[in-house]
């Protein structure tokens, strides 16, 4: 109730602010402010409060820290303990043995959850960071690497198996992060409350996006523990969900007016295709495209729409694959497929040169990086029989 109340205090102290005064929300290859006043007017009201809605969010967050810090004495806040992604599947161990106490005090004051901290190593102490970046407020809240999605999952089945009152209210914030998350174009962004660059785009990279949807989806239908989420946010879970599945379509970029593929990431205003770090250009995506229609395909009843989306993005799939590495092998697809020419491209890491031809990228940068994929060798094959058979 106290933090309900701060953010009240601050939403309230923000409202009625300025586009003008929110430089930090320009990301790479998007700017807000012209986006925004490219709008119908009728839409800006809708943008100016999602903005006014993360500043009091982040101030939020800030607050609570500096609190922290000047009851325990510190002048500055204590690492979090890094660690590997947080990862919890259903019906396995849960997520390590990490008890629900210890992962409710690393929720942050914004309902989300930062990654790649070790909760292994115990409960967040007062005055510690929430997440293990160097600056303390990277990734604060996230939808990376399957942050918070996955926190959910697994408070949300710990409290079937177990009901709890502190684990229903952590389900409760952490399903209203998400639905503040969501841009009122229906995606979402990488991190929230928004730290600006390619964070801010739409981001389709590692699932993020889809993660939200699945999530909120079993929050409407009351599904897997869920159930203790109220009934009002239930209801805006199932608006969320028909709101991100119209902005995935209206996302997949087109050729010759034929639907085609998938950016990593989009524009969160104009929808445009945007890029990521320096070797992730502004591109089609071989790879997050092919989890956007695996996703469209668990559809229960999908319109003419979606039908005609995941039609389009086999068809694109079949045209753009790429032989295996050498002979015999699989067929691949690369990554990033260039805008126009729909052909493979390469960023490199270490000049930040965007090549055509992988082994010249390559003689001039290091690996690390999935530059190809052959998941979509199942997708155009047995996923494709699948759905058809389903549809029938």
């Amino acid at each position: 109730m106290i933090r309900l109340l701060a953010f009240l205090v601050v939403a309230v102290h923000l409202a009625g602010a300025g586009l003008k005064d929110f430089p930090q929300y320009i990301a790479t290859g998007s700017d807000w402010k012209s986006g925004i006043a490219a709008m119908p007017e009728a839409d800006h009201a809708a943008w100016q409060a999602y903005l006014d809605k993360s500043a009091a969010l982040q101030q939020l967050q800030r607050d609570a820290l500096a609190a922290e810090l000047k009851t325990t004495g510190l002048t500055k806040p204590l690492p979090a303990p890094e660690g590997g992604s947080f990862k919890w599947e259903k019906g396995k161990d849960a997520a390590g043995a990490v008890s629900a106490d210890v992962l409710l005090t690393w929720q942050l004051p914004s309902g989300g959850w930062s990654k790649a901290v070790d909760y292994r190593k115990g409960p967040r102490q007062a005055g510690m960071q929430w997440t293990s970046q160097t600056d303390p407020w990277h990734y604060a809240a996230t939808l990376d690497n399957r942050s918070t999605t996955d926190q959910l999952r697994m408070l949300a089945a710990l409290h079937q198996t177990a009901p709890s009152a502190p684990v229903a209210q952590s389900i409760q914030r952490g399903v209203a992060w998400l639905l503040a998350a969501q841009f009122p174009s229906g995606g979402w962004p990488q991190v929230f409350p928004l730290e600006g660059g390619y964070h801010d785009n739409i981001t389709l990279n590692d699932d993020a996006m889809m993660h939200a949807i699945e999530v909120l989806t079993l929050v409407r239908e009351s599904a897997e523990g869920f159930d203790c989420v109220d009934a009002g946010t239930r209801a805006a879970s199932g608006n969320a969900v028909e709101r991100g599945i119209r902005c995935l379509i209206a996302c997949q970029q087109k050729r010759d007016g034929k639907p085609t593929a998938w950016c990593a990431q989009h524009d969160p205003v104009t929808l445009k295709p945007a890029g990521g770090r320096a070797y992730e250009p502004a591109s089609l995506s071989g790879g997050e495209s092919c989890e956007v229609v695996r996703f469209l395909m668990t559809l229960p009843h999908p319109d003419a729409g979606v039908v005609a989306a995941i039609e389009g993005a086999l068809v694109w799939f079949a045209s753009v694959q790429l032989p295996g590495e050498k002979p015999g092998d699989p067929p691949r697809w690369a990554r990033f497929y260039d805008l126009q020419t729909h052909t493979p491209v390469f960023g490199g890491k270490k000049d930040h040169k965007i090549y055509t031809d992988y082994a010249a990228m390559r003689a001039n940068n290091p690996g690390g990086y999935d530059y190809f994929t052959t998941k979509p060798a199942d997708l155009i094959g047995k996923w494709a029989e699948r759905w058809r058979k389903k549809l029938k």
